[in-house]
Formats: C-alpha cells, sequence, structure tokens
C-alpha cells in the first residue's frame, strides 16, 4: 500500500452553454459558474477561520492593503510589480502624428497588463472541474457580426456597428448598469456603448462599437433586466462565450 496521502483537490463548478460557433453548432461551451467576489477582508477573514493565517486578521487586512497601496504607487512610476497571483505592468498606447504633438487622453491611454503568476498556473493541477449540467439560456448571445470588417464572431472595429444576435437580449430597465459592454481582457475595463442603439429588440441588437476603444482582445456583455413577461428585479448579465478582437 503506499503511503503517500492525495491532496484535497480544490473544485471549481462549470455549466455549458451552446456554442454557436461556425462548424461547431450542436457542441457546448463551458463556462466558469462564480460563487462571489472576495474582498481583501474577506480573503483574510477565511485564511483566519481556517488557520492560515501567520498574524491576527486586523493586521493581515492592514498589511495587504499596504502593500496594495504601495504596488499601485511604483505601477504609476512606469515599474513592474510581481507576486504569487500574478505581474502587473503599465503600457501607453495610441498613434502620434509627430514627435512633440500634444498627448490626448481620449486617443493616447494609460492601460495595465496583466500576467498569471507561476503559484496560479501550478494552482490548475489542484482544481478538479464539476460539470453541472446545461445552463438555463433563456437569455444568450449567439452570435456578433462586425459590419466594417464583414467578419462574424471574430473583430470589432472602434466606432464601427455591430448586429448582435441571440435570445432575450434587448436593453430594457431602470437600473443603471443596463446596456452594451465591451470587457477588454488585458485590463478587466469594462467600456460602455454610449451612442443611441440602432435596433433593440428580443433577438437582435444593433449597437455602435465606442470609438476610442483600444485595440485588443474583448468579451460582449450586456446587462438588461427584459424577459418575456414581468421585468426582472435584478438584472441579467448575458456574458457572450467567443473573445472579439478589436482592429484599426
Amino acid at each position: 500500500m503506499s503511503n503517500e496521502v492525495s491532496k484535497e483537490m480544490h473544485k471549481i463548478r462549470a455549466k455549458l452553454y451552446p456554442n454557436y460557433l461556425k462548424g461547431h453548432e450542436g457542441t457546448y461551451i463551458a463556462r466558469t459558474q462564480i460563487d462571489a467576489t472576495l474582498s481583501v477582508e474577506k480573503v483574510c477573514i477565511a485564511a483566519t477561520t481556517r488557520g492560515k493565517a501567520s498574524q491576527p486578521y486586523e493586521v493581515m487586512v492592514h498589511c495587504v492593503n499596504d502593500y496594495l497601496d504601495e504596488a499601485l504607487y511604483q505601477l504609476a512610476d512606469g515599474f513592474s510589480v510581481e507576486n504569487k497571483l500574478c505581474s502587473v505592468h503599465p503600457k501607453f498606447g495610441g498613434f502620434f502624428d509627430k514627435l512633440g504633438q500634444v498627448i490626448a487622453p481620449a486617443k493616447h491611454k494609460i492601460s495595465f497588463a496583466f500576467r498569471a503568476g507561476s503559484a496560479l498556473h501550478a494552482l490548475c493541477t489542484q482544481i478538479e472541474i464539476v460539470i453541472e449540467g446545461i445552463a438555463n439560456t433563456s437569455g444568450y448571445i449567439g452570435k456578433v457580426e462586425d459590419i466594417d470588417s464583414a467578419t462574424i464572431n471574430q473583430t470589432i472595429t472602434p466606432g464601427g456597428i455591430v448586429i448582435i444576435e441571440g435570445n432575450k437580449i434587448k436593453l430594457e430597465g431602470d437600473n443603471p448598469e443596463i446596456g452594451v459592454y465591451f470587457i477588454n481582457q488585458a485590463d478587466g475595463n469594462k467600456i460602455k456603448v454610449t451612442k443611441h442603439l440602432a435596433e433593440n429588440r428580443d433577438k437582435k441588437v444593433i449597437a455602435v462599437v465606442p470609438a476610442d476603444i483600444h485595440l485588443g482582445t474583448y468579451q460582449l456583455e450586456i446587462v438588461t433586466q427584459y424577459t418575456k413577461g414581468t421585468r426582472l428585479k435584478e438584472p441579467r448579465h448575458i456574458i457572450y462565450g467567443v473573445d472579439l478582437t478589436a482592429i484599426p
């Protein structure tokens, strides 16, 4: 008999969603089910409860916040910051017509790039995936067509038009979150569509991509209280499982 003690596996829950990519119809895409977002305080409470904290709760929270504040300060001075979770470095981009051109915040933006650290990568070997079946897809995005580049489920063009098709995606409700968003996969920044929608229906929404969106990879999200019947009390967040690339 082996004397080795197997490691306790962590568990992440996932559900399956219909796949609408061309050539993959009839299959499913797995998406993680997030239980909750933990603040610094909640993580420190969990560590204290599990007996994994080397310092009292109040001291631990204070030290973590001190570290984060200093990391922000150093990032603002152009340094890269690295820890067990990730490495972060500032980025500045934009087009310049000539040397000495005045920097315009709308055209020349600062962003931050995140990369998972080695400890986070190693953590993947300790996680068990539990598929909880097919998700309730009463609200979903099935296709995104970029009119300017004439592509489907591939690109978005800053300032261009996209046709979004799906089910129960009409923007409706009085919650301030309601809207169409493009989420930058590099830094998590959510950019909201602010121009009037050309079409806003149950199965089709036509929107204008924000002109100041950076080049890169984005995820599309629709937040709405719409449903066929009584309006939802809380907004429904519908995230498209296909990454979209912003092109010039």
